[in-house]
C-alpha cells in the first residue's frame, strides 16, 4: 500500500500507531506522514495491506477508529493520549496494542502504572514519540528512568488482565457471565459501571470529560475494577451506595432511587451477552427492595413482580385472601413487619412483608376464636357412659389449640 522498500514483521501484541511510526523510521519518514497516509487510504487497499502478513487482534478496530473516529463519550481506545511501560520498551523496544486501550492503565508484566509523561521535563508524550522512543521536546529516551514508578492497585491491575487476555488470539470466551464477554463488550459493560460509581448523583449521558487521559483512565479503571472483580457482591453494593446517595424520602421508585444505572442496566446493555447483569438487579431487587413494583414495569420479570414481598395492605390481603380489617389489625398489632412509602404528591402509603402475612396465614388455618370456642365446652358428649365423655373432651383438649383473641 505504501510502497515502501523496508517492511519488517509486526509484532503479535503491537499498537498499530507504534508499528506505522516504526515502518516510518525504518525508511526514513516522518511517522505523522505515514499515519496520516493511512487515515487517507481506502478501505480495500487497508484490507489488502493487512492480509500480507497477520496482524494483530486490534488492528481491525483500531484502523475504524483512526480513519472514522466515533463520537462516543467512552471510547474503547485512546489514541490521542500516548502511554507506555518503560520497562517494556526498554526490553522489547515496540509499543503494545494493550496500551491504546482506554481502561488499560497498568503493566501486568510489571506491575507498575503507565505513564503518559516524559520523565525528564514532564511534558505529555504524543504520537512523534514513538517514532524513536524518545521525548520530542527534550530528547530523554523514554526507556530511562530516573523516578521510581508508583505500582499497579490490584483493581486496576485486574482490569489491565481481563481486557489482555481478551486480545490473545488463543483466549476463548467462556458461556455465560463476564467470561463471556468480548474486549469492547467489557469496555462497555466497565464504563458505565465505572462512571455510575464515581458520579452517583449523575442523570446525565455518559460524559466524563478528558476520559481518555491516563489520569481520567486511572480513576475509572479501578472504579470497573473494584465492581468486577468482586462480582457480583461488589455490584450489589454500589447498588446500594446509589441508592442511599439518592435517598431523599421519595426513592420508592426504582427510577429515582437508583438514576442513570437502572436506564444503562435495562436500555443501553440491552444486548443478550448483559443478561446476566439484569439477572442479578433482579436478585438485588427481590432481596433488597421494601417498596411495593409497579405491575407495569416493562424491564423487570413477570416472576420478579408477582413474587415481590412488599405490597400494600389492601393488595397483601387480596393475595392472601385475608379481610383487609383482620390486616390491618396484626399490623397495628405489630404482627407485621412495614414500611412507610411517602408519594410525591405528599400522600402516604403502608406497605407490608406479604411473604410473612402468608405465613401467619398458614398457622391460623384451623385455628378459633373466643366465641367458637365456648360453643365447643358446651357441645354434649356422644355416649352418657364416664369413660367415652372422658375421652371427649381429651380430644377437644387439643382441637382447641390455637386459639385466636381477634
Amino acid at each position: 500500500m505504501f510502497g515502501l522498500l523496508i517492511n519488517p514483521q509486526p509484532q503479535s501484541d503491537e499498537s498499530l500507531l507504534g508499528y506505522l511510526q516504526r515502518l516510518a523510521g525504518a525508511n526514513g519518514l516522518a511517522g505523522d506522514e505515514l499515519i496520516k497516509a493511512f487515515e487517507q487510504a481506502e478501505a480495500g487497499d487497508i484490507a489488502v495491506w493487512f492480509s500480507r502478513f497477520e496482524p494483530p487482534v486490534s488492528w481491525s478496530s483500531v484502523s475504524e477508529e483512526l480513519r472514522k473516529p466515533k463520537t462516543k463519550a467512552l471510547k474503547v481506545w485512546s489514541l490521542r493520549h500516548k502511554r507506555y511501560c518503560a520497562c517494556c520498551l526498554a526490553e522489547s523496544a515496540y509499543w503494545k496494542e494493550t496500551w491504546d486501550l482506554t481502561l488499560v492503565t497498568t503493566c501486568s508484566l510489571h506491575g507498575v502504572q503507565l505513564q503518559d509523561r516524559c520523565p525528564g521535563c514532564s511534558v505529555k508524550i504524543n504520537h512523534g514519540a514513538m517514532l524513536a522512543n524518545s521525548c520530542k521536546s527534550c530528547g530523554y529516551l523514554l526507556t530511562e528512568q530516573i523516578v521510581e514508578i508508583p505500582a499497579a492497585d490490584s483493581h486496576s491491575a485486574w482490569m489491565t488482565t481481563a481486557l489482555e487476555a481478551r486480545l490473545s488470539k488463543n483466549f476463548k470466551l467462556g458461556n455465560s457471565g463476564l467470561d463471556a464477554l468480548t474486549y469492547e463488550q467489557l469496555h462497555v459493560l466497565s464504563s458505565r459501571l465505572a462512571v455510575r460509581s464515581v458520579r452517583s448523583e449523575s442523570t446525565k449521558p455518559l460524559k466524563v470529560a478528558g476520559s481518555g487521559s491516563l489520569e481520567v483512565s486511572r480513576h475509572l479503571a479501578q472504579a470497573a475494577g473494584q465492581v468486577l472483580m468482586n462480582w457480583p457482591r461488589a455490584f450489589r453494593d454500589l447498588l446500594s451506595d446509589l441508592r442511599d446517595a439518592r435517598s431523599d424520602g421519595k426513592d420508592w421508585k426504582l427510577t429515582s432511587a437508583f438514576g442513570s444505572i437502572y436506564r444503562d442496566i435495562h436500555h443501553d446493555l440491552e444486548a443478550p451477552c448483559f443478561d446476566f447483569v439484569r439477572s442479578e438487579f433482579e436478585s438485588y431487587v427481590k432481596d433488597a427492595w421494601q417498596a411495593p413494583l409497579s405491575k407495569r414495569n416493562r424491564y423487570l420479570s413477570e416472576k420478579t413482580i408477582q413474587d415481590h414481598r412488599w405490597v400494600s395492605i389492601e393488595e397483601a390481603a387480596r393475595l392472601t385472601g385475608l379481610l383487609r380489617s383482620f390486616v390491618e389489625r396484626l399490623h397495628d398489632h405489630g404482627e407485621l413487619e412495614s414500611r412507610e412509602i411517602a408519594h410525591s404528591s405528599g400522600r402516604k402509603l403502608k406497605v407490608v412483608d406479604v411473604a410473612l402475612l402468608r405465613e401467619l396465614s398458614l398457622r391460623m388455618q384451623g385455628s378459633v376464636n373466643m366465641r367458637q370456642a365456648a360453643k365447643l365446652r358446651m357441645r354434649p358428649a356422644k355416649s352418657s357412659t364416664q369413660p367415652r365423655k372422658a375421652k371427649t373432651w381429651c380430644a377437644l383438649k387439643f382441637k382447641w389449640a390455637p386459639v385466636l383473641a381477634f
